[in-house]
C-alpha cells in the first residue's frame, strides 16, 4: 500500500497541467461535437477522464492548446484524447500527410501545380507502387513515408520549400544540340573521298567485279 501510495505522489508531482483548463477545453470539445462527445468519451468516469486529459495534455504550451483547439474545428469526429494532442502538435507550417497526398496526387497529373520538396521527394519513393498497383495501395505507403520524411526534416530544423521546376538555360539548349549532332552522326555513314572511290573502282574492275 505504501509503494502504491509512492506512485500516486509521483503522479501528482509529475503532471502539472491545471484541472481547471482541462475540464474547460473538455467542455469545448463536448459544445462543439454533442453527442458525438458522448459517444467517444461517454462511458468514462467524468473524474478519470479529467485526470486523464491532464496527463495527456501535461507539457504543452498555450500557444499550442490554442493551435489544438483551432485545428479540432476542422475535424468530423470527436476526437480522442491522444488525438487532441496531435492536433495541438500539428505544425501549420507544412502540410500534413493527407494534403500532401492530394497535392501529390494534381502534380502526377499535372506537373505545373504546386507542390512542395518533401511531397515530390515522398511521391517519388512510391511511385514504383503507385503505377503498377494504384492509388489505393500507394495510399497507406505514402502516408507513412512522408510522415517519416516530416519527421526527420523536423529533427534537422529544415523549414518547408515550394519545389521549382528546373528551366534549360541556353547553355543546356547548346549542349543537347550538340549531342543530338553527335547521335546523327553516328547513325549515318560519312561519304568515301572522291579519290578513294576512283582507286577503289579500278580495283574492282580489274578483278571482274561489280562495284
Amino acid at each position: 500500500m505504501f509503494e502504491v501510495q509512492q506512485y500516486q505522489q509521483a503522479l501528482e508531482q509529475t503532471v502539472t497541467f491545471p484541472i481547471e483548463v482541462a475540464q474547460e477545453i473538455l467542455g469545448i470539445i463536448e459544445s462543439i461535437f454533442g453527442s458525438d462527445f458522448e459517444r467517444v468519451h461517454g462511458a468514462t468516469d467524468e473524474e478519470i477522464l479529467i485526470e486523464t486529459f491532464r496527463v495527456v495534455l501535461d507539457g504543452l504550451t498555450p500557444g499550442q492548446i490554442k493551435n489544438g483547439i483551432k485545428n479540432m474545428r476542422s475535424e468530423k469526429w470527436c476526437p480522442t484524447l491522444s488525438e487532441f494532442r496531435r492536433l495541438c502538435l500539428q505544425d501549420d507550417s507544412w502540410w500534413t500527410a493527407e494534403m500532401a497526398w492530394a497535392m501529390a496526387l494534381n502534380w502526377k497529373k499535372d506537373n505545373s501545380k504546386p507542390i512542395t520538396t518533401l511531397t515530390r521527394k515522398t511521391i517519388l519513393e512510391v511511385s514504383e507502387i503507385l503505377n503498377t498497383q494504384g492509388q489505393k495501395a500507394a495510399y497507406k505507403p505514402f502516408i507513412e513515408t512522408y510522415e517519416f520524411n516530416l519527421r526527420e526534416a523536423k529533427k534537422q530544423n529544415r523549414t518547408q520549400l515550394m519545389w521549382i521546376k528546373p528551366t534549360r538555360t541556353n547553355n543546356d539548349e547548346k549542349q543537347k544540340e550538340f549531342e543530338q549532332k553527335q547521335v546523327e552522326r553516328t547513325r549515318t555513314a560519312s561519304p568515301m573521298p572522291a579519290n578513294l572511290a576512283a582507286a577503289a573502282e579500278l580495283i574492282y574492275k580489274r578483278a571482274g567485279k561489280p562495284i
